[in-house]
C-alpha cells in the first residue's frame, strides 16, 4: 500500500516543520483510509500507526481530526486502541472544553477573543471547533464503550455543564 508510506510521511511530527505544514492532510488521508478500508487487509497496518497516532494526540496537534482518528480506529479495532491513552485523553478534553467553561462563567484564566480562541493551558490555544470535537468524542466514546468513556470523559462533561 503506497499510501502507508504518505500516511507515514505526513503524520511524522518528530520532523521539524512537518507538524505545521502536512499534519492536517496526512491526518484527513488517514481518515480517508480508515472509512474506505476493510478490517481483514488493513487490520495490521492500521494497528501499526497506532503509536504515530499517540505522539499526535499527546502533542495535542490538530485535536479536531487527530481525535476522528481515534474514534475511528476504535470503531474499527475496539476498545484496546483507547484504553492506554485514558489519562492522555481525559486531560486533553479538559483542556479543549475550557473555552466553553470560560465563556459560560465569564471569564477565569481563559478570555474567548473575537476571533473564536482561547488561551488555554498547555498548547496556547483551543478553540470552540476543537471543543466541539472533544464533545463530539466524548459522545462517540461513551456510546460506544460506556463504562470506559464515562471515565474518560466524565470529568470535561461535568466542567461543561458546571
Amino acid at each position: 500500500f503506497f499510501w502507508l508510506a504518505l500516511l507515514d510521511y505526513c503524520t511524522d511530527i518528530s520532523v521539524v516543520n512537518r507538524a505545521e505544514t502536512l499534519l492536517e492532510d496526512g491526518l484527513r488521508l488517514w481518515l480517508v483510509t480508515l472509512v474506505s478500508s476493510r478490517l481483514t487487509t488493513m487490520g495490521p497496518s492500521l494497528r501499526n500507526m497506532l503509536p504515530r497516532l499517540e505522539a499526535i494526540l499527546r502533542s495535542g496537534l490538530e485535536p479536531h481530526l487527530s481525535l476522528k482518528v481515534l474514534q475511528f480506529n476504535a470503531i474499527l479495532l475496539g476498545p484496546q486502541v483507547v484504553e492506554p491513552l485514558a489519562l492522555v485523553l481525559r486531560d486533553m478534553l479538559l483542556n479543549l472544553t475550557n473555552c466553553i467553561h470560560s465563556e459560560q462563567a465569564g471569564g477565569g484564566d481563559t478570555a474567548m477573543d473575537d476571533d473564536d480562541r482561547s488561551k488555554g493551558t498547555d498548547r496556547g490555544v483551543t478553540t470552540t471547533r476543537d471543543a466541539v470535537a472533544a464533545l463530539s468524542f466524548a459522545d462517540g466514546l461513551m456510546q460506544m464503550f460506556p463504562d470506559l468513556g464515562l471515565s474518560i470523559c466524565s470529568p470535561a462533561i461535568s466542567k461543561v455543564m458546571a
